[in-house]
């Protein structure tokens, strides 16, 4: 597709966004080669059609835009590569008040390879975790999990792991820690012990 084409294409896309709704280049990469769809990108930015926000993120131009948080702005980047995102588990563990620091810089999970880019002066980090760690759902039992995991063998104890879990009263809940336990290290699921038979159930 010659350039100009991908240009029009490109304004119309954006024409088509409400004010300060967020997209991504790979959205527009149905236009035209990659290099057409950049060029584009860039004379719109600097025509003031749209505003930059990260690389590959950008906004069409609003005078009441609000610029997304870190997580965010983590997310949407993630997405546009098909990754999951999840919080890290030193900033899990920190907010449930383990004994481990948390990130001085904003670290998320994801299950593609590790990168890191700027927004608005800060540096974001998405680091690669095992598909286990992935596994686990982003839910308050998913999260408590993945603390522990972080506080590691040598911190963790029955003692701890009450303290993380202490939101986990109902039998739903417990369930899903027992069926949790497949994507745990051993050290971790050891602590969390059946007392209940669950399923498959015969019918």
């Amino acid at each position: 597709m010659r350039d100009k084409s991908c240009l029009s294409y490109v304004r119309r896309h954006i024409s088509n966004l409400v004010d300060g709704q967020i997209f991504t280049t790979r959205d527009c990469l149905k236009y035209g080669t990659r290099q057409n769809v950049d060029n584009a990108l860039y004379k719109c930015v600097k025509d003031g059609l749209i505003i930059r926000i990260v690389p590959g993120v950008f906004t069409r131009r609003s005078s009441n835009f609000e610029f997304p948080s870190y997580l965010e702005i983590a997310r949407i980047k993630a997405c546009a590569f098909g990754k999951k995102l999840l919080d890290h588990g030193a900033d899990l563990a920190a907010k449930l008040r383990l004994p481990t620091i948390a990130n001085q810089d904003p670290v998320f999970y994801v299950n593609g390879s590790s990168s890191k880019f700027q927004y608005r002066g800060v540096t974001i980090f998405l680091t690669k975790a095992s598909n286990k760690r992935m596994r686990l759902r982003d839910d308050n039992v998913g999260q408590a999990l993945r603390a522990l995991w972080h506080a590691g063998k040598d911190v963790v104890t029955n003692r701890l792991i009450d303290k993380a879990v202490t939101f986990i009263t109902f039998r739903a809940n417990k369930e899903k820690v027992i069926l949790n336990k497949a994507w745990l290290p051993s050290w971790l699921a050891d602590h969390f012990q059946v007392n209940h038979y669950i399923g498959p159930y015969k019918t």
